[in-house]
Parts: C-alpha cells; sequence; structure tokens
C-alpha cells in the first residue's frame, strides 16, 4: 500500500500555479513523497534520480535547508530544460517541502537552445559550485561537510562498512604567514589542497577546507591499518615536498587526527559533530606530541 501525506497549511492549488513540480524530501535517506492531486504520494526513486543522477546531489539543498534552517535554492536541468529548485525547511518533520520551477525561458542561462548538453551541465555546475566550494583553494566548504555528512553516515551504517575522518593541520602555519606574509600563506593552502585532492578516491571520498590551515578528510570503507598506513604515507610526502612560491623555496610538516569507526546506531549520525570531534582530539594529540605525525583513533 503506497504511503500518502496530507497537504497541511500548504495551498496546493496556489503552489501549482507558479511551479512544475512539488514535492517534500527526506534528505537524510533521500525519501521523497510527490505531490498528485491531494496527496504527496511517496515514490520508490531516490530522491536525485529525477535529474538523471545515480548517486546523491553534490549540492544538495534539502539538507542545506533543513541544516541551516532557512530557504535555500539551486538549478538542475534535464532535456535542455533549466529548473530552479527552492527548498522550504520543515524541521519538526525532518523534511524539505521542494519547490520546482521551469526557468529555462528566463535566461537563466543565455542561447541555450544552442548548447550541447555538456556544456550546459557545465554552466550549471559553475553557478551551484560557487555555494560549496572555498573560494581559496577550490575544495569543498564546510557547507558541504554539513549537507553531505548526515548522507555518508546513514549509508555507512545501512551498508556496515566503516567511515574514516582525518583532521589535518599544517605545524607553525602563523609562521609562515608572519615570515612571507598571507599572500604566500594562501597559495600554501592551495597548494596543500591540490595535493590532499590527489590523495583521495574521486568516488567515495571528499576533503573539506574545514577553517584556516585545517583541512578535514572523509573515506568510506578503509581499515584502520590502511588508513595509517596512506595518511603516513601522505605526510611523508608534504614533508618532502618543496613548495615552490617564486623565488622561496617552502618547506611544511602536517600532523593528521584519523579517525576509524562503524557507525552503530542513529544517535552517531544525528551527533555527527561527536565523530569529528574525536578526530580533533587524535590531531590534538599528534600536534602535542610533536608534530608531523599521525595519530589514530579506531573505535
Amino acid at each position: 500500500m503506497e504511503k500518502k501525506i496530507i497537504p497541511n497549511e500548504i495551498d496546493t492549488s496556489l503552489l501549482y500555479k507558479i511551479y512544475e513540480k512539488i514535492r517534500y524530501v527526506y534528505p537524510l535517506d533521500k525519501t521523497h513523497y510527490d505531490f498528485d492531486q491531494d496527496f504527496f504520494v511517496e515514490k520508490s526513486s531516490n530522491c536525485f534520480e529525477i535529474w538523471g543522477f545515480n548517486q546523491v546531489c553534490k549540492n544538495c539543498i534539502s539538507m542545506r535547508a533543513l541544516k541551516e534552517n532557512r530557504v535555500t535554492m539551486k538549478f538542475e536541468c534535464i532535456d535542455k530544460r533549466v529548473y530552479m529548485i527552492t527548498g522550504v525547511p520543515e524541521i519538526n518533520n525532518n523534511r524539505v517541502l521542494e519547490l520546482i520551477r521551469d526557468v529555462t525561458d528566463e535566461y537563466v542561462i543565455e542561447g541555450i537552445e544552442f548548447m550541447s548538453d555538456v556544456m550546459m551541465r557545465e554552466k550549471l555546475e559553475a553557478l551551484n559550485k560557487e555555494i560549496i566550494t572555498d573560494n581559496l583553494t577550490q575544495i569543498f566548504n564546510r557547507r558541504f561537510l554539513d549537507e553531505r555528512l548526515p548522507y555518508e553516515l546513514i549509508r555507512a551504517f545501512a551498508n556496515q562498512m566503516p567511515i574514516s575522518l582525518v583532521m589535518i593541520d599544517i605545524d607553525h602555519f602563523k609562521q609562515i604567514n608572519d615570515k612571507y606574509g598571507h599572500v604566500v600563506g594562501d597559495q600554501v593552502l592551495i597548494e596543500l589542497a591540490k595535493i590532499i585532492k590527489s590523495w583521495i578516491r574521486a568516488d567515495d571520498d571528499w576533503s573539506v577546507r574545514y577553517g584556516g590551515e585545517e583541512f578535514l578528510v572523509y573515506l568510506l570503507n578503509v581499515d584502520s591499518e590502511l588508513l595509517l598506513e596512506r595518511f603516513e604515507t601522505l605526510r611523508k610526502r608534504v614533508e618532502d615536498n618543496v613548495f615552490c612560491m617564486g623565488t622561496l623555496d617552502i618547506h611544511l610538516t602536517i600532523s593528521c587526527g584519523l579517525l576509524n569507526e562503524y557507525i552503530s546506531d542513529e544517535a552517531q549520525i544525528v551527533n555527527m559533530y561527536d565523530l569529528i570531534k574525536k578526530a580533533d582530539k587524535a590531531l590534538y594529540e599528534a600536534k602535542s606530541n610533536g608534530r608531523n605525525q599521525c595519530v589514530l583513533r579506531s573505535e
């Protein structure tokens, strides 16, 4: 028997004059209910499949709307049509009302009728990328972390696969800024972000600029022994690397706090920042023990 949601305090007749599609999305498990006449009807597909994706959206506005408790929006395209998606959070129900409107004829992207599907997708990705990308390093930002990590934890919990969180901090970064200036310091961050990004798998892993000179890396289904081995190798690579900044040759080291853990209950998903704190404690231990090392917490 299909599940239905009766509209509550929503003038669906008015919304339907404005939007082509109205649906409820549950960001944590990616289920959705589409409005059909008088009810919202549960669908068997994942919410992201409407856009032709086979994996979760990198810029999930529903997760962001729920996390930040504010209305959010993005653009997507399918069949040469551009859609604006507005996410309205319902915090008490852990769901988001998505309002989808065709804006192709409003010239969000000019000349779309002459573009290939690839070019059109690139244009939209550029628009949406700004929302979840760190301006300096061009890796993901904290907003992406807030949106993506809950989904990753649910996936790991459902499949009983371990997750890893790695906090990376540049040792004595303030000295680099003080000695060479912030322009050089920024360039060091950019180059280190490139190294970290190249060090992880493109499909299941991702990296975030967590703040200042700190980075956070998420990895799925890697055991603790391999995790430690990989990041010891990364640490050594950074130590041996020469960061060439014009006429300057800069050497630096990093400290890493590693967490490897199975998600055993839903409370860990709700309190996801407790997991990050564990990785951060491991990082603190690495720095307290002399820096330029990796410390692993495995539970």
